[in-house]
């Protein structure tokens, strides 16, 4: 069986599309949804109050609604730290059904692995590490120079109990990764690291962030766990109107983020393409510059090797695909 395991937050556009597009692959989705942000605002347990939406999936999708304990002894940013880590390891709970060679996917909602990525790599052993391309506002508008090598894990369920257990703090990444939280093999530290344990593979689908519109743009810097950018900037209004105006995420300089309308069929989720009139509030028309060739990059700063690797053949790939 394959279990795909998700944090949710509200995006039940993107929820409905990540459905569709994995149902033929998957066999149980694992919902876990809390009742408050992870900077400890308020709110509705969505999905509770939606699924009727979600009816012809329901027999498939196992509901995980969950509270955040206290965490006392840290402060603000450790906190909120915490609750993502916490919320993500919650994704245990729904696997109380599994086997040992049941494949686990854990991702967030809006980072959706291609069916056929899942069933190429399924077998092989280890944590495959799903890169995908990164798609920012709109469905259609993609980020011409940045893979998204945050996304997806897929492993055995054997493997998701212990292939970790030998790997102690993650502390490269600093507070995102709280230790206490963190104790064996959990579905956070298999999100975070990268080793000997692991391969990575592109591409190998699609992460749809900052969908929705301005207000969505403006809950999701008041809400996410990265409050150290948030506290950059004078009002999340405004900083909304700039990211969606100039079609620049925050945060852009440091990866190349720009955007470029995305019309080429190979480079969307087949669903998607089938179903834009349903979606309309969530592509560009024609305000974004149509891509026709790759225009190489002139400066990304704070860039690795392993980055190089990997937008070397997402080059390759995206030349191929635009042709």
């Amino acid at each position: 069986m394959v279990f795909d395991c998700f944090t949710f937050y509200d995006e039940l556009d993107i929820l409905e599309i990540r459905l569709h597009i994995l149902d033929s692959v998957v066999d149980r989705f694992i919902i876990i949804e809390a009742n408050e942000t992870f900077t400890g605002m308020a709110k509705d347990y969505v999905f509770e109050k939606n699924k009727s939406r979600f009816e012809k999936f329901l027999p498939k999708i196992i509901y995980i609604p969950m509270v955040f304990p206290e965490f006392p002894q840290k402060n603000a940013e450790e906190t909120r730290w915490a609750r993502e880590n916490y919320q993500r390891n919650q994704m245990a709970l729904g696997l109380e059904g599994a086997c040992g060679e049941d494949v686990i996917l854990i991702s967030d909602v809006d980072e959706i692995p291609s069916p056929q990525s899942i069933q190429n790599h399924r077998h092989k052993p280890g944590i495959k590490a799903l890169d995908m391309l990164a798609f920012y506002f709109y469905l259609n508008a993609l980020s011409k120079y940045h893979i998204w090598t945050h996304g997806t894990k897929m492993l055995f369920y054997k493997d998701f109990l212990s292939i970790l257990d030998d790997v102690g703090d993650l502390s490269d990444y600093g507070v995102c990764f709280q230790s206490d939280v963190n104790i064996g093999t959990t579905a956070t530290k298999i999100r975070l690291y990268e080793g000997k344990h692991q391969r990575h593979f592109f591409p190998s689908g699609w992460h749809f962030s900052y969908m929705g519109g301005e207000q969505k743009v403006i809950q999701k810097l008041d809400s996410f766990s990265h409050q150290e950018w948030r506290e950059q900037i004078p009002e999340a209004r405004t900083e909304a109107k700039r990211m969606m105006s100039e079609k620049k995420p925050f945060g852009y300089e440091l990866v190349g983020f720009d955007l470029a309308f995305c019309s080429k069929k190979g480079l969307l989720p087949g669903f998607v393409i089938a179903h834009q009139d349903k979606y309309p509030h969530l592509f560009a028309k024609d305000n974004l510059k149509k891509s026709g060739h790759i225009i190489f990059i002139s400066r990304i700063i704070l860039i690795k090797e392993l980055f190089i690797k990997k937008l070397k053949n997402y080059f390759k790939y995206l030349i191929k695909a635009t042709r």
